[in-house]
């Protein structure tokens, strides 16, 4: 779209310029240009993409509360669940570490816990900071030893 957008540009502005509009009315014939090039079936087309994928994504018993982060997951690369006992104990545990199907190791691990910015470590040793985040950088350390 982008370049029939472009192309439109290159076309018109000099025949535009030869009948004499002024540079106000150029910039308002360009504008039409990118309504033109642009469909407007597209926000209707982009909407029922989301609800076929809601479908899909339920017919494997995944559940979406936010449709309009669907278009952005195909980018995840690792997930952390944040499933406590918060009514029964204080402190997380990593269960499981699984590695994607694309045989990555342990390194993906730590290369997660390069996003963590939410920890740090006292003089003392101690580690503050967000809870999952900590757990998370202890399982990674227990996985690099």
């Amino acid at each position: 779209m982008c370049v029939i957008i472009v192309i439109g540009y290159i076309i018109t502005i000099p025949i535009l310029k030869e009948q004499g509009y002024t540079t106000g009315e150029l910039w308002l014939r360009s504008l039409d240009l990118i309504t033109i090039a642009i469909p407007p079936a597209l926000p209707a087309v982009l909407s029922s993409c989301i609800a076929f994928s809601l479908r899909s994504l339920a017919f494997k018993d995944i559940f979406c509360i936010q449709p309009h982060r669907i278009s952005t997951c195909g980018r995840i690369q690792t997930v952390v669940f944040d499933k406590t006992g918060t009514l029964t104990e204080e402190n997380l545990k990593a269960k499981l570490h699984l590695t994607s199907s694309s045989g990555k190791n342990e390194q993906g691990m730590i290369e997660c816990m390069a996003l963590c910015h939410s920890i740090a470590q006292l003089s003392n040793g101690k580690m503050v900071g967000d809870p999952l985040d900590i757990e998370m950088y202890n399982h990674a350390q227990k996985l690099d030893a």
